[in-house]
């Protein structure tokens, strides 16, 4: 468990097929946000690789939550 803001939590978590550590961050939609959460995704999906941007690696939807795999940071 890394920290909780607002709407989302975020884990830290290990992938069982690679191996590797992964953030995890879940949003909870509300039917208010719910554009805005699919922009942050977007948003993240199009930047690539940037030192200055955390990464990302894939996401996906589950009811009423939005997953997305992230790389993980140390501070």
């Amino acid at each position: 468990f890394y920290g909780q803001k607002g709407r989302s939590v975020v884990y830290f978590a290990q992938h069982r097929l690679d191996g590797m550590f992964y953030a995890v961050k879940v949003i909870t939609k509300t039917p208010d946000t719910r554009i805005d959460d699919l922009r942050e995704v977007q948003a993240l999906a199009a930047v690539g690789r940037h030192p200055n941007i955390v990464g990302y690696y894939s996401s996906w939807l589950d009811g009423e939550k939005i997953w997305m795999q992230l790389e993980r940071c140390d501070s």
